[in-house]
């Protein structure tokens, strides 16, 4: 009997504590759930609209329609884009892209050395078309993979909370 006060007790001043919400920087299309999301305290670069350079800067604060770098508040209105290289959910593509880009380099390179350095005979230029084709598409899956977002019609910025 004693327990099950004691076990009430802590339910209830469990309860008691109040909830404690943190906001964050919310990158979606609209009307679909959040696709990345940026936290206080997190390093973000982003481009600014009419800017020709990309800022870097560690988010100090988070408002309604700015957030702060360096002291300094930016509005969500005049960010254009944001690089989100760092914040990839999946890294799948990066790691077959750096294991094709290797297989490029590797594969003609160990096919040259055994033909020519253990067997005696001349360069192959098979593996030499290999590596060209590897080459060529670890360069595709580089430029296929999204690098920064662009807000606009397709990408819309908030500061929502979890």
């Amino acid at each position: 009997m004693i327990w099950k006060k004691l076990l009430l007790s802590a339910f209830i001043v469990v309860l008691s504590f109040p909830a404690i919400s943190q906001d964050r920087l919310i990158i979606a299309k609209k009307g679909m759930p959040p696709k990345y999301s940026f936290w206080p305290g997190d390093k973000i670069r982003l481009k600014l609209k009419g800017d020709n350079y990309w800022s870097t800067g560690t988010i100090e604060g988070l408002g309604n329609g700015y957030v702060t770098l360096h002291n300094t508040k930016i509005a969500l209105s005049e960010i254009d884009k944001i690089d989100i290289t760092r914040k990839r959910k999946s890294t799948l593509l990066p790691t077959v892209t750096s294991i094709v880009a290797i297989g490029a380099i590797g594969f003609p390179a160990l096919d040259i050395l055994n033909g020519v350095v253990v067997n005696g005979e001349g360069v192959d230029t098979k593996s030499l078309k290999v590596g060209a084709f590897l080459a060529a598409g670890a360069v595709t899956l580089y430029l296929l993979q999204r690098k920064n977002v662009k807000i606009g019609k397709k990408f819309k910025l908030r500061v929502g909370e979890i």
